[in-house]
């Protein structure tokens, strides 16, 4: 992040706020009122999920800039692709009139990083074609000056982590079921269940029967530990999952009971710390890049390299290039400064509540760090 920034965090992301609840308020320019995020917008059978901005300057209080993370649902698809929008705009204040104009906005920059460059680019344009192309708003002097002068405090420089995550392979298909620490239940009214509250996927325990059952999609897997496994496909299922609450959070679970027989039982890894996933289809298949020495892995959907002079293998996720000799690990990152190393066997902590906020915090992270990748 910019650590140079004119005000305080607070006020300009609110300030931000405003202005984006005006400019996308399908031409309603004039009123200052703010809806709240996120924010969704749908054109052509795509949707566009905008998030709370995050303001990196107000320079001169003339241009501002900032940033928002996306989801990208692209037409007949359900999963989400997620990103980052960069824009600027120039403001102008009217002290009679008590009001500032926000105006010439423009989308500087839209990234989705970790993806083909060709579904980039088809996702780039479904941003630019689905938001609001009214540019002009005006915002309350007096709301404005009052989010300025609530927190006259400077803006402190944020710390990034930047240590490599666990990182996992597998030859088969497989699935990454991420915990903020030890896995932690709650029990669910009206049933011998308990539910995961700190994890990215639908994990419950029948206490019934003390086994573990986890929603893969439109399937269900069975387990004794979430930790160690071993995973298998679900024979029946808890008869208390159809007395799940009619609430929304359950909605994609209750559809899902009793769900569809899955064709192969996946590999479920899982880890208690931020984690990625390569998946390859068998063992590892290479295409040549002339004339460089590097080969890409061709059988996975990872960005994944092979250097066949130094023998490493270069994995790029989440903004940053890694390194090893195997795909079993040690990891070292490349960047500004070296990183240390990670096995990629032994999880330990940290993640998001859900698979959807995970990957949002991950859009995030990919605009705070380096890039350095490998030469060819």
């Amino acid at each position: 992040m910019n650590g140079h920034r004119h005000a305080s965090l607070r006020p300009l992301v609110a300030l931000a706020a405003v202005a984006w609840s005006c400019l996308w308020a399908g031409g309603r320019t004039l009123a200052v009122e703010d809806p709240g995020w996120p924010r969704a917008f749908e054109a052509g059978g795509a949707k566009v999920v905008m998030y709370q901005p995050q303001v990196d300057e107000w320079k001169d209080h003339s241009k501002l800039t900032f940033r928002s993370a996306v989801a990208v649902t692209k037409p007949r698809e359900k999963e989400e692709k997620y990103g980052v929008l960069a824009v600027e705009a120039r403001t102008d204040t009217d002290f009679q009139g008590r009001s500032v104009l926000m105006h010439d906005f423009q989308i500087t920059d839209v990234r989705f990083p970790n993806l083909p460059e060709q579904e980039a680019v088809a996702l780039e344009r479904i941003v630019r074609d689905t938001l609001p192309k009214d540019r002009k708003v005006i915002v309350s002097l007096d709301r404005a000056l009052a989010y300025v002068e609530q927190d006259p405090a400077q803006q402190r420089a944020v710390e990034v982590n930047l240590e490599p995550p666990a990182i996992f392979h597998s030859g088969k298909p497989a699935v990454l079921m991420v915990f903020i620490g030890k896995p932690e239940f709650v029990p669910v009214k009206d049933t011998a269940l308990m539910t995961a509250v700190n994890t990215n996927w639908d994990l419950f325990l029948d206490t019934k029967s003390n086994q573990y059952f986890l929603l893969n999609g439109e399937s269900w897997l069975a387990s004794p530990d979430p930790m160690k496994g071993p995973w298998t496909a679900a024979k029946t299922l808890p008869a208390d999952l159809s007395k799940l609450p009619q609430d929304p959070n359950w909605e994609d679970v209750r559809k899902n009971v009793p769900g569809k027989r899955g064709q192969t039982v996946p590999v479920v890894f899982a880890s208690t710390e931020a984690a990625e996933l390569i998946v390859t289809a068998g063992t590892p298949k290479y295409s040549p890049i002339p004339p460089t020495r590097l080969m890409q892995v061709s059988n996975t959907e990872s960005v994944l390299f092979l250097h066949s002079g130094e023998k490493q293998y270069y994995y790029l996720v989440a903004g940053r290039w890694f390194r090893a000799k195997s795909l079993d690990g040690p990891r070292t990152g490349r960047g500004r400064q070296r990183q240390g190393r990670q096995r990629l066997r032994r999880p330990r902590r940290q993640c998001l509540q859900t698979r959807r906020r995970w990957l949002l915090e991950q859009a995030r992270r990919r605009v705070l760090v380096d890039r350095t990748g490998p030469d060819g």
